[in-house]
């Protein structure tokens, strides 16, 4: 438990025990194209696959093409939505392995029988812990994919090329999509005083041109992943108190013209999701995933908070109440937000979770047109 909760802490700067490697790994990933979304699925007792879903008909099947012998965490796609990548480890100390495996019809869909899907396997050298690359979510420009480090190393999905660039001194860098780009934010390694700053990365010549720092006597450190206005004119960031260890009071800053425009505190009894705040199409509503710990009967509850960024109109939609697991003092890590392109589809896995029943396991799905958000359980694909 000592263990878990200085990892729990160290996260909030992008640092923490490998014990939550996979346990912190689990954002599902929509093709850009909108039409399909890769998932965690539960494949036995911390046993993790991962699997697809077909928007158009509704179905989930295994992803096929990832050998047995490795654990993966973050997942992604290329820019075309014909491949999937899955960040993957084994035993080989300081090695991730970025899996591609082609998933589009002409070449066969893995996962059906008898189809033999394409599959390359890129080694990327990782200095330091290997955990916090697969913490945030890689972005991919192009035929690159980018992922944080510790500094950003970017691999060329092509050519197997790589280039790294080193984070400032005393800190590290986390990384999210900015519109077609990408943007970094710069955070404190020792988490000494909210010393951060956010701005754009060049994906040509990994330049760093800075956006916003941080405010002179600021109480906020923010919490990965920053999501930008459709507009771009526009940021939010889930953050925590910087004077509390525990990060107990957080709160989602909206950020316009280099300056915090507004904070939406969420008091300290909500706490936001990792990797799980994003904006509507409209450009004034948020959407974060938000749990509270019941203690009187010991779960979870966790829903989807729809706010506008001046906080005046709000709604939270129930998802799932689940027992509170073993491993679990954390579960805003376990159950992040995926975002479909459209705007339309939340969803979610339960993938992370030890003690979900088996009529609650499975990927779950927001309906963000139905006024009644409609929430819908898809059952993992047969192991």
């Amino acid at each position: 438990m000592k263990d878990r909760n200085r990892a729990i802490f160290r996260l909030t700067v992008l640092v923490a025990a490998a014990l939550a490697l996979v346990f912190l790994s689990c954002r599902p990933a929509w093709s850009p194209d909108g039409k399909r979304l890769l998932f965690h699925m539960s494949t036995g007792p911390e046993k993790v696959g991962v699997a697809i879903y077909e928007r158009d008909t509704g179905t989930v099947r295994r992803l096929a093409g990832i050998p047995a012998d490795q654990k993966v965490a973050a997942l992604a796609w290329s820019a075309d939505s014909r491949t999937a990548l899955a960040l993957a480890t084994d035993d080989q100390k300081n090695v991730l392995h970025v899996i591609a495996i082609t998933v589009d019809e002409d070449v066969g869909i893995a996962g059906q029988e008898g189809a033999q899907a394409a599959v390359r396997t890129f080694d990327v050298p990782v200095a330091g812990d290997r955990f916090l690359t697969f913490t945030i979510p890689p972005v991919v420009v192009g035929e690159r994919l980018f992922l944080a480090t510790g500094g950003i190393t970017r691999l060329d999905l092509t050519s197997g090329e790589i280039a790294t660039v080193a984070p400032p001194a005393g800190h590290l860098l986390a990384i999210s999509r900015r519109g077609d780009g990408l943007c970094y934010l710069s955070l404190p390694e020792k988490n000494a005083q909210p010393d951060w700053e956010f701005g754009t990365l060049d994906p040509e010549t990994l330049v760093r041109t800075p956006l916003v720092t941080a405010p002179k006597d600021c109480e906020w450190l923010p919490i990965p992943t920053p999501s930008f206005t459709p507009s771009l004119d526009r940021i939010v960031m889930p953050a925590r108190r910087a004077a509390e260890s525990e990060g107990k009071a957080q709160a989602l800053l909206v950020i316009r013209n280099g300056e915090i425009e507004t904070s939406l505190p969420l008091g300290a009894d909500r706490l936001v999701g990792f990797n799980s705040v994003e904006w509507a199409q409209d450009g004034v509503t948020l959407l974060a995933t938000v749990c509270r710990h019941d203690e009187e009967h010991g779960t979870w509850q966790f829903a989807l908070l729809e706010t506008t960024f001046s906080g005046s109109v709000a709604r939270e939609t129930e998802i799932l109440t689940i027992p509170v697991g073993k491993d679990q003092d954390a579960p805003s890590f376990a159950f992040q937000m995926a975002l479909s392109p459209d705007g339309e589809v939340a969803a979610f896995s339960t993938a992370m979770f030890d003690r979900v029943p088996p009529e609650q396991a499975g990927l779950y799905l927001v309906d963000l047109t139905d006024k009644a958000r409609k929430v819908r359980r898809v059952p993992f694909p047969e192991k």
